[in-house]
């Protein structure tokens, strides 16, 4: 089905698409222009901004050193929730010497996990809480191996 010729009619806009004058926040009313918007930042876009940032932040002079707390403290973290999960399960056989060692390892990997976030502790508050929890753990995997 084709559409007849006709000649071209000028089509109405939508009135959503109608452009209308823009509307002022009052700066025709007192006789000012509006002009470019000024940038947030101080005019340096978000390369100033992000520099700014990071003058306030403090320094980090070995990201690798954060970086081996982290994977410390995530060790720490799984080889906790293992001991703590066996110690709570109360089987009907004992077997001391992976009870033992499974200790053993807890507190090795607290200890590890303490000595690498005590280097970030004056820096970052999530450190300075990893260091006493660690310490904590390792303290009391050490008074249950005295038990045993």
């Amino acid at each position: 089905m084709t559409r007849p010729t006709t000649p071209r009619q000028e089509r109405k806009p939508h009135p959503r698409h109608r452009r209308t004058a823009r509307r002022t926040s009052g700066f025709a009313s007192r006789g000012a222009t509006p002009g470019p918007r000024p940038r947030r930042g101080g005019g340096a876009g978000l390369r100033g901004s992000l520099h700014g940032l990071r003058r306030r932040l403090p320094p980090e002079s070995d990201p690798a050193s954060l970086t081996r707390a982290a994977t410390a403290a995530e060790h720490c973290a799984s080889t906790c929730a293992l001991t703590a999960t066996t110690l709570l399960r109360q089987s009907g056989h004992d077997d001391r010497t992976a009870l033992i060692t499974l200790l053993q390892s807890c507190t090795s990997a607290c200890l590890r996990c303490e000595r690498e976030c005590r280097e970030h502790e004056v820096m970052h508050a999530h450190c300075r809480l990893c260091v006493r929890a660690t310490a904590a753990c390792a303290d009391a995997c050490e008074r249950i191996l005295e038990l045993l």
